[in-house]
């Protein structure tokens, strides 16, 4: 007859793990063992239970949340000059000899509110906008 043999078990209970011994069982020893395997896992279940009471509750301290815009647009002499992380990458990412990228940096500036911005501010077709070390035309259409 084969021994049950005392087995290390990890399981998860209220996003914590907690290892427990329990005794894995073979067919002749399933009802003989059986109380000593239900009082392991209770006692487990209790020390679990022990712990969660015994921490201490956790204060997050709170932020006053502040908005901060993706970019800026600002008016200058001669132009706009629109600066933001996000703007700069897009506009560093861009091949300008491929009509596509272009095309592609357009349409990612509208969904960011790039040109509405621009137009919130005041500008009108052909105006010089600089983003980085880039001059474009404004074109609102």
């Amino acid at each position: 007859m084969l021994q049950p043999k005392l087995l290390k078990y990890e399981f998860y209970l209220n996003f914590q793990w907690f290892d427990a011994d329990l005794i894995a069982l073979n067919k002749d020893s399933v009802y003989a063992d059986l109380p000593e395997l239900l009082e392991a896992l209770w006692d487990t279940v209790e020390r679990a239970k022990a712990m969660e009471e015994s921490e201490e509750e956790v204060v997050v301290e709170e932020k006053d949340y502040v908005f901060e815009a993706p970019f800026t647009v600002e008016p200058e002499e001669d132009g706009f000059r629109v600066e933001g992380e996000r703007v700069l990458r897009a506009v560093r990412m861009t091949n300008f000899e491929n009509d596509e990228a272009v095309r592609y940096l357009q349409r990612r500036l509208e969904k960011m509110g790039v040109f509405r911005a621009l137009k919130r501010e005041g500008a009108e077709a052909g105006a010089t906008i600089y983003i980085g070390d880039l001059e474009l035309e404004y074109d609102p259409e």
